[in-house]
């Protein structure tokens, strides 16, 4: 036989030793003493013990073809025994499963040792992990020929260990990651064996000044009556939840506790898990909001806004409950008188108006609703209001409102006063730039006078627009610095300004320039007159002027 024996050579190799196990009939040769008649078929036994073995029994060539397979085998991956013979797992199985297969056999076959591997099959039900024990068959010159293996599948072993993994996971991110105060005490001794940041951060013990003591010897309950409470509920349901109690820090601070605890059997003895949330805030909380209610009735009293308060009825209506002194004050009526009414009935012009069923949203589920204005005029209450609804409690609501009138007719004017700028803005036939860095706004005079789209100058710098000094020792640059700073500085400018056209022309402008606020911000305000076609005739009238004077003195 060939150092790499072939398919056929294996075959013949297999039924070979099918053969001298028939030939065998000394049951020692399996390693047991059975008597000299004892199992007279040797075969008919090692076929019995692979075929109704639970494991996955398979012999594969050095080439990696299957030799020999066991029923578990062909009932398991679903396949007939003759479909399975000669074939390789490339052919049977995907192909990362088969690399992985053939790997773990060249290692048997190359180190000629057995060993044990974890690997995984493909399944109808998916991929399941196995540990197989693969070992190699060697003929008679020693030589490996061939590679037995034997799987378990462990897919329901890996799986709970996987749960279990997830669980004590879970747990422990519970345990460590959780704002609560959360410690394990030992039953036997109350111990403390393990606590989380939460416990170190509320008691202000770091956890190795707690480890290995008790909360007894730490001082940690404030009254000792609070933790018999707890013994006792342990003692007799295994459990306490909701337990309020007392506690002293380091340092000697107390506050107040709302404990559940719970034994649980860890590593083979009994602990206790508590949980403590720190309601000491809380319990101040509830403490103040007693002492505030007081002071709240008089801050609603001395309101300067209005404040209605209202109740949602079972059969839907919107009762009038409260108001305070501002809401007589604002709108000019005694509200007295309107308690118990609906809220149509109190301000009827209301009826048509979205407000009642706004307010009603805001009773049933909590919904804010605001709005900036809200125009009423009904008769003895006229103006505009700005109105916040909001739920005080589950079906009852409060209004709080305010007059701004004053600010309305403000704004009003204000608005009338801009469209009256703009308008003058636009039709005056003086070009117009609002400069702040570049020029932010034109007017159509200006777009007119340079020639130009308004697209053509907006975000420019207004120098740009310059055309070049008529001599080359002109100070202009210098004066034009002058007068924008000027200007700036709140000194009014006149000044006269020559500017390039879109049209490679020239303008000449007479230009008034001075800072403005607007909207809060400072602007520089350019007005400019085109003064090009007077400044034409003055040439032309001192050119003429020239000749004249020239034809005198000839």
């Amino acid at each position: 036989m060939s150092s790499k024996p072939t398919y056929e050579e294996l075959t013949a190799r297999i039924k070979s030793l099918e053969e001298e196990l028939r030939n065998c009939r000394q049951m020692g040769r399996l390693g047991v003493d059975c008597g000299e008649n004892a199992y007279p078929n040797l075969e008919s036994l090692l076929h019995a013990i692979i075929n109704n073995t639970q494991n996955v029994i398979y012999v594969k060539g050095v080439d990696g073809r299957f030799l020999l397979v066991n029923e578990n085998f062909c009932q398991i991956f679903n396949l007939r025994e003759d479909a399975v013979i000669g074939k390789t797992p490339f052919e049977l199985f995907p192909r990362d499963v088969a690399q992985q297969h053939l790997e773990n056999d060249r290692k048997i076959v190359k180190t000629g040792e057995p060993a044990t591997f974890n690997e995984e099959a493909q399944l109808s039900d998916g991929r399941h992990a196995f540990i197989s024990v693969k070992f190699p068959i060697t003929g008679d010159t020693g030589a490996v020929f061939a590679v037995g293996g034997i799987s378990t599948d462990i897919t329901d072993r890996v799986r709970a260990e996987e749960q279990l993994r997830q669980s004590e996971e879970r747990f422990r991110l519970a345990f460590h990651t959780s704002p609560d105060a959360i410690n394990l005490n030992r039953v036997a001794d109350g111990l403390f064996l393990d606590v989380n940041e939460g416990f170190t951060e509320l008691m202000g013990y770091t956890r190795e000044e707690v480890m290995g003591k008790t909360s007894l010897s730490l001082h940690i309950w404030a009254d000792p009556e609070d933790r018999q409470r707890m013994v006792d509920g342990l003692v007799q349901t295994g459990f306490v939840e909701n337990l309020e109690a007392r506690f002293v820090g380091k340092g000697g601070k107390v506050g107040v506790g709302l404990m559940s605890a719970r034994v649980l059997h860890i590593n083979g003895e009994d602990v206790i898990l508590s949980v403590t949330r720190d309601i000491t805030a809380s319990k101040e909380a509830e403490d103040t909001l007693r002492a505030s209610e007081l002071k709240f009735k008089n801050i609603v009293a001395a309101s300067p806004m209005g404040i209605h308060q209202y109740d949602l009825k079972e059969d839907g209506r919107l009762v009038l409950t409260g108001a305070n002194p501002a809401s007589d004050r604002l709108l000019g009526i005694d509200h007295a008188k309107l308690m118990g009414q609906s809220i149509e009935e109190a301000f009827p012009g209301l009826r048509e108006t979205e407000i009642p069923a706004r307010y009603r949203d805001a009773a049933l589920d909590g919904t804010t609703w605001r709005t900036e204005q809200i125009n009423y005029d009904e008769g003895l209450i006229s103006g505009a209001f700005e109105v916040v609804a909001f739920q005080t409690e589950p079906g009852r609501m409060a209004v709080l409102f305010n007059d701004i009138t004053p600010r309305v007719k403000t704004e009003a004017a204000l608005k009338e006063s801009e469209e009256r700028y703009r308008t003058l803005f636009q039709m005056s036939n003086e070009g117009i730039l609002l400069i702040r860095g570049g020029i932010v706004d034109c007017n159509e005079a200006a777009c007119r006078i340079l020639r130009c789209e308004r697209d053509d100058i907006i975000g420019k710098d207004p120098a740009m627009l310059s055309a070049p000094a008529i001599s080359d020792s002109s100070d202009s640059h210098d004066d034009t610095e002058k007068i924008w700073r000027a200007a700036a500085a709140g000194t009014p400018q006149f000044f006269n300004w020559r500017c390039s056209r879109k049209d490679g022309t020239v303008a000449e402008l007479e230009v008034s320039l001075k800072a403005v606020t607007l909207g809060g911000e400072t602007f520089l305000l350019g007005a400019g007159r085109d003064i090009s076609d007077i400044r034409q005739a003055q040439q032309k009238v001192a050119e003429s002027e020239e000749r004249l004077k020239t034809l005198m003195e000839n």
